[in-house]
């Protein structure tokens, strides 16, 4: 097998490799929008205390797991922008560039070409961090109506400094959300 027929055969299981990322991200984005509300009036019909107090931890998780499907993501694409792409040159051996060469230039208009990039990263953080502080604040209800005042001021110290820590975390890893 020579170099090129190699490239090709990396960047086709590299595209597929996207693709099947691209799905887990959209299920994983699927859970946390329709999945944590309806956790929660699960919890909150069948009176699963336990299920209420852990909903922040919960919402946690799916973002880790989003974050984590969002930079297999952006390690394929920079894989195929720094190892396939620069290898493939036209006739006077000048590299070609491709897909994420593209996507990385000035875009026209006054936008560049990964703004739904952004729009779509925005808009999934800021789900999260409001679903955190939701679930925050009804798992301090739960713990005050069970265990009275102490229960409800762990629960709220304890998640609040979980959650910035965490929002801190969000913030120093969107850009890698939204690059190649």
């Amino acid at each position: 097998m020579d170099r090129l027929e190699f490239l090709k055969y990396e960047y086709l299981t590299l595209r597929e490799e996207i693709k099947e990322t691209k799905g887990r991200i959209f299920k994983l984005a699927g859970l946390g929008i329709v999945g944590m509300p309806a956790a929660y009036f699960l919890a909150r019909a069948y009176k699963l205390e336990i299920l209420i107090l852990s909903l922040p931890v919960l919402i946690m998780v799916v973002v880790l797991l989003y974050l984590a499907e969002s930079r297999a993501l952006m390690r394929c694409g920079r894989y195929i922008k720094t190892r396939i792409e620069t290898e493939i040159k036209d006739s006077s051996e000048k590299p070609v560039g491709g897909w994420e060469h593209w996507l990385e230039e000035k875009g026209e208009g006054e936008h560049g070409r990964r703004t739904v990039d952004i729009f779509v990263a925005v808009f999934f953080y800021s789900l999260f961090v409001f679903y955190y502080i939701a679930s925050v604040s009804l798992a301090t209800q739960m713990a005050e109506s069970s265990y009275a005042l102490v229960g409800k001021a762990i629960v709220l110290g304890l998640y609040s400094g979980i959650g910035i820590v965490f929002i801190v975390f969000l913030y120093i890893n969107f850009k890698h959300a939204i690059r190649t």
